[in-house]
C-alpha cells in the first residue's frame, strides 16, 4: 500500500506541473523545439549544482517531458556482485517552470529491475558498506524504485536569491532463490541554498544533509546442506557461518551525512565560468538485527569534489570545457561489543559496545576533463558536436588485522571521443546520429594484492577468487564502443510539443575477448 501511495501522488502532483507548464507554454515559440536537457544542464550548470537558488538565473523557455524507457546488459565481463544479465524498464518526467520569480523543477521516476543469476550482493546498492551479510547462492533478484525530487528557487532581490531541494528515493529489492534476501531502501537529502549577485560574479553557499536506510532480511527456509553466509570486512576478507531451515537473519545499515558547498560564477554575456567546491562527513552504522541494540561496524566517510566549467557562446560555435576533482575517503572500524546484565535488572541482558578498531581503509582520487566543440546552424540548432576527455582514477585499500596488513592499490587511465550529427530532412523532423569510443587500461600488473603478513588470520579467511575476478574487472584493459540515434518529430511547431524516440548500444570488449553489451531505449513527449 505505501508504494501504491508513493507513485499514485508522485504522479498527480508532477502530472498537475506538467499540464499547467503545458498549458503555459501555448504562445512560445520555435528555439525550445531544439531544447534537450543535456544541452540545458550545459548552458546553465547551476541547474546540476548543489544550490538549488541559483535556478533564479535561469533565462531559458519552460521545458517539461514524459515517457518511458527500456535498458538491458548481458556477457561475460561481469564483477563478482554483477547480474549475468539484467533488464529494467520504467517511466520517468521531469520539468523546469518559471512563474514570476519562483522558478521550480520536478522529476519522478519508477524503475523495475529483473536480474538473472545474481550473487554476493547483499544491499541494495552494490557497496554500500563495506561489511554487508552475504550469499554466493546465486538466483533471480526482482527491484523496483521511486525516485521523485523537487527544487524550487526565489529571487528575493535583484541580487539574492534563496531555494531549497529535496531528493526522496525509496526501493525494495529481493532475490527468488532459496536462501532469500530482501532490502528495503530509502534515501531523502535536502540542501538548502543562497546566492548573490554583484556585477558579473555570483556567489552561493549550500548546505547538504543526507539519511540512508538499508534494512535486510535473510531467511533460508529449505532442507538443503552445505550452504554458508559469508561476514565481509574489506578487501574480501570474511568470515563465513553455515545455514540452515532455521536461519533468519536481519540487518540495518544507516548512513548519516552533513556537508555543504560554496560557488563562484562569472558571467559575462555568452562567456560564463562557473566553480563549486564541495565537502561531505557522514557516519555509518551497521547493526545486527533490526533492535538496533548490537552494532556490527561503523564507518566513517569524507568525500570532497571541486567542480568547474567554462561556457563560450559563439556565433557559428559553441565550446564548452569541464573539469571534475573527487576525492573520497573511507574507514572501517570493527566493534567489540559485550554481552552483559542490564544494571538494575534481573533478566534483562544486552550488547554494549567497548571499544572500536580500525580494520580497513578506501581512498580513491577521481580526475575527469571534457572538451565539447558544437557547430550550429542557429543558437540551439546544431549542425554536429564532438566531444573528447580524460579521466584518471587512483584507488588505495589498506585492511590491517593486527598485526597483519594487506593493501590493494591501482590507477585507471581512460581516454574517450564522441561525436553527435544533426541532420534536418523536414521542418518537423530532427534525426542525430552519434557515434564513440572509449580506452581503458588499468594497472594490471597480477598482484591484487601486497602483503605484509605471517598468514594468521585467526577465524577470518581471505577469498582470492573475489579478490581476483575484482582486481581483473577494475583493471583489465579494454574498449568500449557506442552508436545511437534519437528522432524528433515535431506534432506542433507553433506551441513546441514534439515526439521523441532515442536508441543507444554499447559494448565493452577486454584485452582477453571478454564482452558486454548494453541496449537502451526511450521515448518522450516534449512539450
Amino acid at each position: 500500500m505505501k508504494k501504491r501511495y508513493i507513485i499514485i501522488i508522485g504522479a498527480w502532483v508532477l502530472c498537475s506541473f506538467l499540464t499547467f507548464n503545458m498549458f503555459a507554454q501555448a504562445n512560445d515559440k520555435s528555439e525550445k523545439t531544439d531544447y534537450t536537457i543535456e544541452e540545458i544542464q550545459l548552458r546553465a550548470p547551476w541547474t546540476i549544482s548543489d544550490n538549488v537558488s541559483g535556478l533564479a538565473y535561469y533565462q531559458f523557455q519552460d521545458y517539461a517531458s514524459v515517457g518511458g524507457f527500456y535498458n538491458s546488459e548481458s556477457g561475460n565481463y561481469r564483477n563478482y556482485n554483477s547480474a549475468e544479465n539484467l533488464y529494467n524498464l520504467g517511466v520517468v518526467a521531469q520539468a523546469y517552470k518559471k512563474v514570476n520569480k519562483l522558478l521550480f523543477y520536478g522529476d519522478f521516476t519508477y524503475k523495475y529491475d529483473t536480474k538473472k543469476n545474481q550473487t554476493w550482493l547483499g544491499t541494495y546498492i552494490p557497496d554500500f558498506t563495506t561489511n554487508p551479510i552475504l550469499d554466493s547462492i546465486p538466483g533471480k533478484v526482482l527491484s523496483e524504485s521511486y525516485d521523485m525530487s523537487g527544487k524550487v528557487a526565489y529571487a528575493l532581490t535583484n541580487k539574492t536569491a534563496l531555494g531549497i531541494g529535496i531528493d526522496y528515493h525509496t526501493a525494495t529489492m529481493a532475490k527468488r532463490t532459496d536462501g532469500r534476501n530482501s532490502n528495503v531502501f530509502s534515501s531523502i537529502c535536502v540542501k538548502p541554498g543562497v546566492t548573490h549577485k554583484s556585477g558579473n560574479f555570483t556567489t552561493g553557499l549550500n548546505l547538504n544533509y543526507k539519511y540512508d536506510v538499508d534494512r535486510v532480511t535473510y531467511d533460508y527456509i529449505g532442507d538443503q546442506t552445505g550452504k554458508n553466509i559469508y561476514y565481509m570486512e574489506g578487501l574480501f576478507f570474511m568470515a563465513k557461518s553455515g545455514i540452515t531451515s532455521a536461519t533468519i537473519l536481519k540487518r540495518a545499515y544507516f548512513l548519516n551525512s552533513l556537508g555543504g558547498a560554496l560557488q563562484l560564477d562569472y558571467n559575462n554575456n555568452n562567456l560564463e565560468w562557473f566553480n563549486e567546491f564541495e565537502m561531505n562527513y557522514g557516519k555509518f552504522n551497521n547493526y545486527e538485527g533490526l533492535a538496533l541494540t548490537k552494532k556490527y561496524s561503523r564507518e566513517e566517510l569524507l568525500n570532497y569534489h571541486y567542480g568547474s566549467s567554462i561556457k563560450f557562446l559563439g556565433d557559428n560555435t559553441n565550446h564548452f570545457i569541464k573539469l571534475n576533482l573527487n576525492s573520497n575517503e573511507r574507514a572501517s572500524y570493527y566493534i567489540i561489543n559485550n554481552y552483559e546484565q542490564v544494571p538494575g535488572e534481573i533478566k534483562s541482558w544486552e550488547y554494549y559496545e567497548k571499544g572500536s578498531v580500525l580494520r580497513y581503509m578506501t581512498s580513491t582520487k577521481e580526475l575527469d576533463v571534457a572538451y565539447r566543440f558544437c557547430y550550429k546552424k542557429t543558437d540551439w540548432k546544431y549542425n554536429f558536436n564532438i566531444t573528447a576527455g580524460f579521466n584518471k582514477m587512483m584507488n588505495e585499500k589498506t585492511y590491517k588485522i593486527f598485526p597483519e596488513t594487506y593493501s590493494q592499490n591501482y590507477t585507471i587511465n581512460t581516454l574517450y571521443i564522441n561525436g553527435r550529427k544533426y541532420f534536418y530532412p523536414r521542418q518537423k523532423n530532427i534525426f542525430e546520429l552519434e557515434a564513440g569510443v572509449a580506452f581503458l587500461k588499468g594497472s594490471d600488473d597480477g598482484t591484487p594484492l601486497k602483503s605484509e603478513s605471517s598468514g594468521n588470520l585467526g577465524m577470518l579467511q581471505l577469498n582470492r577468487r573475489l579478490l581476483d575476478i575484482d582486481y581483473h574487472y577494475q583493471n583489465v584493459s579494454r574498449t568500449i564502443i557506442n552508436v545511437g540515434a534519437r528522432y524528433r518529430h515535431l506534432l506542433n511547431p507553433d506551441k513546441n510539443y514534439a515526439l521523441e524516440f532515442c536508441l543507444k548500444y554499447h559494448k565493452i570488449i577486454t584485452k582477453n575477448e571478454q564482452e558486454r553489451s548494453f541496449l537502451s531505449f526511450s521515448t518522450n513527449y516534449v512539450f
